[in-house]
């Protein structure tokens, strides 16, 4: 107990924060991590804590972080929704670690991502259009007054920005500010499509004081940039990978075995997916630069746990290597790699893809799948489907193992009743 109360305390993430901060090569090599790994770096030290290690983060970094991180779904299978808190929470963060370099970084981002942010915490009108509306001496004229009366708001040229959070006004305001000071073209092109964006709704609800916000336009149009980002980084979105699951388990089992082409989704993932995206569940597999910096960085995030063993290492004991509990499909998995490494490449691509499947849209003891678990349950899969062609009288074994591991996957998904 004791060994492992020393071990929590010397990874703790004020701890890990300060060994990180007190070595200057350690400082430049952050900036070297690929988002997914700075993100879990942040999290273990708490974004609340993290404003010195996120003011080191390139637009890049923040970017792929935010992708990962401003969105959730309540459950395999549904799309991500944005989390408004987290990001209120990010833009004090960013605040924090200095008005100037939240400008920066927030003006580099893909401005979809910024007009729903700030669309989901503001409201912009034009004020000479307001005071046309407070002109009206009709009743909602003078609820109009009342109301405006009574928040916060502040002007920026003619354009007025009014709170619809009050509990992250004053960082909202910080970063308006500060984006004023420095990018204020930028500033106003953001507030006038946001004020664009809310124009319809205030006049189809009767006026301002009843308006209807734009949030889930906002939200559409940035969720359709960040879906088209992560398809790049072999990421799936949960309602396709519940399509694709739908279209196995209802899929007639003859026309799948006789398939020669990929179904639709399968067919979209791979056209969108970036050409440096390597075969893992991830999507990603590019180890950061390995100077004596980045090593020892390294080795400091895998003692924090903060990076752990790759999936394919822990999948597969070894290429041409088996054990005697290996199934038919891992064997020939690891024999692959030894006698054809192109043709392994391209089956762990497609296993990358069946975990990315498993992990977004389908779900294992009332939980989501694990990235090891999601890649395991892929092979697994897989095997049951190899299995079911190489026992076809009409099917050749080197046929049945030529097959590709999405065909393999829908075979056995389609013949397992209990996933």
């Amino acid at each position: 107990m004791k060994k492992a109360n020393a071990i929590a305390h010397k990874t703790g993430g004020a701890n890990l924060l300060n060994r990180i901060l007190e070595s200057p090569g350690l400082v430049d090599a952050v900036r070297t991590l690929r988002p997914e790994v700075l993100g879990r770096l942040i999290d273990r030290i708490g974004l609340e804590d993290s404003a010195e290690i996120v003011s080191l983060a390139t637009t890049e970094q923040l970017s792929g972080i935010f992708d990962g991180d401003l969105w959730k779904s309540k459950r395999p299978g549904l799309d991500e929704t944005f989390n408004i808190r987290r990001f209120a929470l990010w833009l004090e963060v960013m605040l924090e670690a200095g008005g100037d370099f939240a400008a920066d970084k927030l003006c580099e981002l893909p401005d979809e991502l910024l007009m729903l942010g700030l669309g989901s915490l503001i409201l912009v009108i034009n004020i000479d259009e307001l005071g046309l509306q407070q002109c009206d001496e009709d009743e909602d004229g003078w609820m109009l007054d009342k109301a405006l009366d009574a928040c916060l708001c502040h002007e920026f040229d003619d354009l007025m920005v009014i709170s619809k959070d009050h509990s992250s006004w004053d960082t909202t305001l910080g970063i308006l500010l500060a984006l004023e000071k420095n990018h204020f073209d930028n500033l106003y092109r953001v507030l006038e499509r946001i004020r664009r964006a809310s124009a319809g709704y205030i006049d189809s609800s009767g006026g301002l004081y009843n308006v209807l916000t734009a949030d889930e336009m906002l939200e559409s149009d940035a969720s359709a940039d960040r879906e088209d980002r992560r398809a790049r980084e072999g990421f799936i979105a949960p309602s396709s990978a519940a399509a694709f699951l739908r279209l196995a388990r209802e899929s007639d089992l003859s026309v799948i075995v006789r398939s020669t082409t990929p179904d639709p989704v399968t067919k979209a993932y791979f056209r969108d997916l970036g050409p440096t995206v390597l075969a893992t569940p991830a999507g990603r597999q590019k180890d950061i630069n390995r100077s004596k910096s980045d090593l020892k960085l390294l080795n400091l995030l895998k003692e924090a746990e903060v990076v752990k063993a790759t999936p394919r290492t822990r999948l597969l004991s070894g290429k041409g290597k088996t054990d005697k509990t290996d199934t038919a499909y891992k064997t020939y998995l690891t024999s692959l790699g030894t006698s054809d490494p192109e043709s392994y490449e391209i089956r762990m691509e497609e296993l990358a893809y069946l975990a990315n499947v498993l992990m977004a849209g389908s779900s294992t003891k009332g939980r989501r799948y694990r990235q090891i678990e999601a890649l395991e349950k892929a092979v697994e899969v897989c095997n049951t489907g190899l299995e079911y062609l190489l026992a076809g009288k009409d099917r050749k074994p080197e046929q049945s193992y030529d097959s590709s591991a999405v065909k393999l996957f829908m075979i056995g998904w389609k013949l397992s009743k209990n996933l």
